[in-house]
């Protein structure tokens, strides 16, 4: 697993670990209250997990002033906390759950209306999506990482990311934009510790990372699943680490990245593996870029196996998560 420079992709990241809440930056910004100061009025929850009702939310609104304090977490009112739970399954290799906020409508129609107390009020996510992949845009973050939650065995990861998922006619891609990855220490009593990514330590799927597109964590594949209807799509699942930097446990971090390079090789790379339980794709090669519309932006926790019946437990926190351009 040799990372390539010939095609290396430029991800601009900038940004410290940061003591307060930022404002957002100026442009079109395609998510409402990236900075979750109204929780529930516009993010909803997506959960792939037995434990999905531990989330938390620091504010709601009330009589349109977002002023209730529902909650305050390392600091902060304005976030949305989340907890995901990996059991250990012995039928999957590389066994995943997780939990996020979204904003928009997923493929399947899921918009955080499966909440535990608070569905968003505003259904079927915002006006701003389905959003054009036609612009230049950035996208930003900020998260802490806790151990408040932790691996029960070793060989257990915690993926820190944002994804979007976009749709056309035939296809769906999902883009995994990762901020940050922890491992289990390995030894009881479990703890949560950094890694440092690489493609060589890739760790979900076991497979070669594409060299043309920076550092990944998996190499990008395609599977067939049932769509929207139960009508069977090319899922094209393409990932990229944008920031790889050491940060210490309980502290917001803030990062900004430029994912334009990245919105089109997803959209058009042609070397997706073939992985799906229900059948090869129908094509290797997702199309064109402005073929596709962003239709949801999720953050959240993902909890990994690195192989049969690892599983933990993850807690952190995001703060902002805005898509602009």
């Amino acid at each position: 697993m040799v990372l390539a420079t010939a095609m290396a992709l430029v991800i601009l990241v900038s940004g410290t670990a940061m003591p307060f809440a930022a404002g957002s930056h100026g442009g079109t910004h395609k998510a409402q209250d990236p900075g979750f100061g109204c929780g529930d009025s516009y993010w909803g929850i997506k959960s792939g997990q037995y434990e999905y009702d531990q989330y938390k939310y620091g504010k709601e609104d009330n009589n349109n002033n977002c002023g209730t304090i529902l909650y305050t977490y390392y600091g902060r009112t304005n976030i949305v906390k989340l907890h995901t739970f990996l059991p250990g399954d012995m039928s999957q290799q590389y066994a995943t759950q997780w939990q996020a906020a979204i904003q928009g409508t997923d493929p399947w129609g899921n918009y955080g209306q499966y909440a535990w107390e608070h569905p968003p009020e505003i259904l079927n996510g915002n006006g701003a999506f389905p959003a054009s992949t036609s612009p230049s845009y950035n996208l930003k973050a900020q998260w802490l990482w806790t151990n408040d939650a932790k691996p029960l065995t070793d060989n257990v990861y915690a993926n820190y990311l944002t994804n979007l998922w976009l749709v056309n006619t035939n296809s769906y891609i999902v883009i995994d934009f990762m901020w940050m990855q922890l491992k289990s220490n390995g030894s009881s009593p479990y703890s949560w510790v950094q890694n440092i990514v690489t493609d060589q330590s890739s760790t979900t799927k076991g497979n070669t990372a594409n060299p043309a597109s920076g550092i990944q964590y998996y190499q990008p594949y395609c599977d067939r699943e049932p769509g929207a209807g139960g009508t069977y799509k090319n899922v094209y699942h393409y990932n990229v680490v944008l920031d790889n930097t050491s940060h210490g446990s309980g502290q917001w971090i803030e990062k900004v990245a430029s994912i334009n390079s990245i919105l089109t090789q997803a959209t058009t790379y042609g070397g997706y593996v073939q992985a799906g339980p229900f059948g090869n794709c129908t094509t290797l090669t997702p199309g064109t870029r402005s073929s596709y519309s962003i239709v949801d932006v999720e953050s959240g926790i993902e909890v990994a196996a690195g192989s049969y019946g690892k599983s933990g437990k993850a807690e952190g926190g995001f703060s902002n998560t805005d898509l602009y351009y």
